[in-house]
């Protein structure tokens, strides 16, 4: 088998050592350990060589750049903030338990109901709170919502299920006691009563 004609090497003395060294090119001028060890400093000198004005502050930028880093962060940081998000859904988000929390500035985030309602009739004191009338948490309209101590937002909203859970306990007594119910009034009052308990 014929090989094909061999590269001539010649003889070429190194700018950064002065040792010689053998090269199939005529235009090399370092050896291989000063090529690796100045490397990066090389390429930075190369690379600053080719830089391009930023077109905003003017300042040099790396070629294939049309800005410098600084003012392409400052151009990124605002372009997909708020409204200009293409998942913008108007600053409304629903809590964990239900309710809708808007954004009324950045990084905070307020409940609508409370919002709305010291909007229109100013703070809300200590230790009241804003209840829903028809008891939907999305319905934020003025006429479905009331300020009231938590006091009486208990006796308004819990009393009703917790008298219910009394009735029901007095009828279960009943029948567990006399034989005036029969096994499916049992099972009706055993069952109804577990829901009262966890609804």
């Amino acid at each position: 088998m014929s090989q094909g004609p061999t590269k001539k090497r010649t003889v070429i003395q190194c700018y950064g050592c002065t040792a010689e060294f053998l090269s199939t090119r005529s235009d090399a001028k370092w050896c291989a350990d000063c090529k690796r060890s100045n490397y990066s400093k090389l390429y930075v000198q190369y690379e600053t060589m080719r830089t391009t004005p930023c077109v905003d502050c003017g300042r040099p930028s790396t070629r294939r750049c049309l800005r410098c880093r600084a003012c392409a962060n400052r151009q990124k940081n605002g372009r997909w903030v708020g409204e200009k998000n293409p998942s913008w859904k108007g600053g409304r988000h629903f809590s964990k338990r239900g309710y809708v929390e808007v954004l009324i500035a950045p990084h905070t985030r307020v409940l609508e109901h409370r919002y709305a309602w010291e909007q229109v009739h100013g703070p809300i004191p200590k230790n009241w709170l804003v209840h829903h009338l028809n008891g939907i948490k999305t319905d934020n309209r003025l006429e479905n919502l009331v300020a009231m101590s938590r006091s009486q937002h208990h006796r308004n909203h819990h009393e009703p299920w917790e008298q219910r859970i009394r009735d029901l306990e007095a009828q279960l007594e009943r029948c567990i006691d006399g034989a005036s119910c029969d096994t499916r009034e049992r099972l009706r009052v055993g069952s109804a009563f577990l829901q009262a308990l966890f609804v």
